[in-house]
């Protein structure tokens, strides 16, 4: 098995943790509000052999300095990690709230993606700046400061899963869950309230999968629907039978998808 290997890098706004695998073309992943780097093992792992694969711990995740609460500073973040990693082609993949991110950077700097892939996310909440942050993210940040970290990451693992879900991704996606950070919980809840992508999708150009989950309770498939609506080339997949963690569901059935997509499987004939 592969080693994957953990660094960290000096970006403008602080620090920034990753994880890193394989070597060649890169693929860059992006995870969601309940994530991490350590969210991606599986995907890391099956793609290393032909890819260079990235993870990074969001700004305000993992040891991952915040940056703000505006899309644009984790655009920056971003570009400046693929820039500090001597990445100027990638692959992006962005999950729930690191697909807000994901889109963005594909309008912001559309020379720095070759393909986009949106798993289970959103364009964001839309909400006018300065509004308070709706119930929805005050009360995560109540949990955190009154459950215990196994109580408030298990209650975060079930608003995430479906019934009957392997009683190991539980754990799994609950050990993730369980590392959230106050500081970055509230930065990120206030970047995907307040972001708008809707106006600049069609901006998108790059060959684009929007991976949807018919479980998923928390990004259900029409919040979804402004992506196939705007973006020019985009290709949608409905994945039957797992919620909002599919890549940890069902690893390997996601992980096809992927590599369907990323050997232009769905682009069409010229």
């Amino acid at each position: 098995m592969t080693e994957i290997k953990k660094g960290k890098i000096q970006l403008s706004g602080g620090q920034l943790s990753y994880r890193e695998a394989g070597s060649g073309e890169t693929l860059f992943l992006m995870h969601g509000m309940n994530g991490s780097s350590a969210s991606w093992e599986r995907q890391m792992q099956f793609f290393c052999a032909d890819f260079r694969t990235v993870a990074w711990d969001c700004p305000g995740y993992g040891d991952s300095d915040v940056v703000g609460g505006d899309v644009d500073d984790y655009v920056k973040a971003l570009i400046e990690t693929a820039d500090q990693l001597g990445i100027n082609r990638m692959i992006l993949l962005g999950h729930s709230m690191g697909g807000v991110i994901a889109a963005r950077v594909a309008c912001r700097a559309p020379q720095l993606v070759a393909k986009l892939i949106i798993s289970s996310s959103f364009p964001g909440r839309a909400m006018p700046v300065n509004t308070p942050l709706p119930e929805r993210y005050t009360k995560r940040v109540e949990d955190m400061e009154s459950l215990s970290r196994d109580e408030y990451a298990s209650k975060r693992a079930m608003a995430m899963l479906p019934e009957g879900t392997n009683p190991e991704v539980f754990e799994k996606i609950k050990a993730i869950a369980s590392r959230m950070r106050k500081d970055g919980l509230l930065a990120v809840a206030d970047m995907v309230v307040h972001t708008d992508n809707r106006p600049i999708l069609n901006q998108i150009t790059c060959p684009t999968l929007v991976i949807t989950a018919s479980k998923d309770k928390v990004v259900p498939y029409e919040l979804a629907t402004d992506f196939l609506e705007q973006i020019p080339n985009v290709h949608h997949v409905s994945l039957e039978g797992v919620g909002h963690a599919a890549y940890l569901e069902d690893p390997q059935r996601y992980n096809e998808l992927l590599s369907e997509f990323l050997a232009d499987a769905f682009l069409p004939v010229s």
